[in-house]
């Protein structure tokens, strides 16, 4: 039966990014995922023979703005969404003004992070017909529906629509509530559809796998960072046998490895060794790298990972002065901390633990015992970068309240991206010159200390390709570490 109604999600190119306070070697030139978001949209319609769906990752394909335009105007799809994300902004509202321009009676959708904080904003710029806050599934859904049925501009239906923000035939804001995330059964929403993209053109350089699969198994975090964006404060999880479900599905497609790119993939230790134990009834044999906290964390379930397939564990460990910690509302503790990479490091669980320098009032002297604590637990990577002040988090209001940044920032950018703008940080304390020679000194008293060079070609002397691999990323590295200057694009 062919297929009579289409539609293409994009997600935007890197072009015109706003700089980030991460090192681009770090985040943007080895590190690459999939967009989830846009898979999990595709994967609602994966059995529908009457809709096409397109995913365009500008981040690898095209990625100048004339190609996706000539694409297009060519396909001319009924409907176009784009994951709007703030510190890609710039790019996307030049591409929605070509699509305007170009594609008159295509209607455009908008969803994703920067559409949940800021929906007035964008329909506001009058190059949107409709914007997604929060979990966006089921309304996506609904809305496609409407549209194949002829019925998408009827008010009546659209207030039915969880999320939905769009402009009236008055004039007016239509914002209807979205609690959805509250009552969201994650089992009952369709694996994303991954045969939308060529996954070979992702991956992170850590990664052991000729091909790996990024899965989400929960969403939501219940902690309260003063420095996270996370939207969503209620925890909702996937069942165990769910989750395994999609493992085994994904190592059946060719993929050998696994990454779990939940925020706190661990904060309920039965739900994980229920994950593990079906792993191993099922007989998979899939290598996969989980992402979470240091704490809930033991020693039997280190135990259960290791046999389970878990190779290595991602956690945000972010300062190494408990007084740090404290302020920034982690709920964890530099004991805590070192029993999580002892036990990792004695069943052989390879660790990547991310820093953050730059917090409100944190003294050089801070920042100093936050890389020596670097050097002290020894993890396998490190991934540091400078507080950058997102919008919706307390250090951001903070930020506000305390005059370190003028207005709100973020809000002004949103209702008129530019195209130099940069992301605000705290520098009432510690100049942003010097927070970038502190950020420098961190990567390289880590990665270019003799104990480390050391441990890493015992680990990769028996792959010529890894010593490759490795060797580029640490040119590049070095680059960055000798530099006065650049590196943060």
């Amino acid at each position: 039966m062919k297929k009579n109604f289409s539609v293409v999600l994009i997600y935007p190119p890197k072009k015109h990014q706003v700089a980030s306070q991460t090192p681009s070697f770090a985040h943007k030139e080895f590190v690459n995922y999939p967009p989830m978001g846009l898979l999990y949209l595709a994967g609602m319609f994966k059995d529908d023979p009457l809709v096409d769906i397109e995913v365009i990752d500008c981040q690898v394909k095209l990625q100048y703005i004339d190609q996706l335009m000539e694409h297009l105007g060519e396909k001319k799809p009924n409907v176009i969404g784009i994951t709007l994300i703030s510190n890609l902004l710039y790019s996307s509202y030049q591409i929605l003004r070509e699509i305007r321009k170009n594609l008159p009676d295509t209607h455009v959708l908008v969803g994703g992070p920067h559409a949940t904080i800021y929906p007035l904003e964008i329909l506001e710029s009058r190059l949107v017909d409709f914007v997604f806050t929060g979990d966006a599934e089921y309304s996506f859904h609904r809305m496609i529906t409407l549209f194949q049925e002829g019925q998408g501009h009827l008010e009546a239906e659209l207030k039915d629509i969880p999320g939905l923000a769009w402009i009236d035939n008055t004039g007016s804001l239509q914002h209807s509530p979205n609690s959805s995330h509250q009552k969201l059964k994650l089992d009952d929403i369709p694996f994303p559809d991954r045969g939308k993209l060529d996954h070979v053109a992702y991956g992170n350089p850590a990664n052991i796998g000729e091909q790996t699969a990024y899965i989400l198994t929960s969403r939501g975090c219940p902690f309260r960072c003063n420095f996270c964006d996370i939207p969503h404060k209620n925890y909702l999880f996937r069942d165990h046998k769910n989750v395994v479900d999609e493992m085994e599905e994904l190592q059946a497609f060719g993929f050998d490895e696994i990454m779990i790119l939940d925020d706190t993939f661990n904060i309920q230790i039965d739900r994980v060794e229920e994950i593990c134990h079906e792993i191993l009834r099922r007989n998979l044999k899939i290598r996969w790298v989980g992402r979470g906290r240091v704490a809930p964390f033991t020693e039997s379930l280190a135990v259960l990972l290791k046999k389970a397939g878990c190779y290595r564990f991602h956690v945000g460990v972010e300062s190494g002065s408990d007084d740090m910690l404290k302020q920034i509302g982690k709920k964890i503790t530099l004991t805590m901390v070192r029993d999580f990479f002892t036990i990792c490091r004695g069943h052989n669980i390879d660790t990547l633990a991310y820093f953050i320098i730059g917090f409100p009032d944190e003294t050089e002297s801070q920042i100093q015992e936050t890389i020596k604590f670097a050097q002290e637990i020894n993890p396998e990577y490190i991934y540091f970068s400078i507080l950058s002040l997102f919008p919706n988090t307390a250090v951001y209001t903070q930020a506000i309240d305390q005059g370190v940044v003028t207005g709100d920032t973020w809000r002004e950018f949103a209702k008129s991206p530019t195209e130099y703008w940069k992301i605000p940080l705290w520098t009432q304390t510690i100049s942003e010159k010097r927070l970038h020679q502190l950020l420098r000194q961190s990567y390289r008293k880590f990665y270019f200390s003799f104990g480390y060079i050391m441990r890493l070609l015992g680990k990769n002397l028996r792959s010529p390709s890894m010593i490759l691999h490795t060797g580029k990323i640490g040119a590049r590295m070095l680059r960055y570490v000798v530099s006065r200057s650049g590196g943060f694009d």
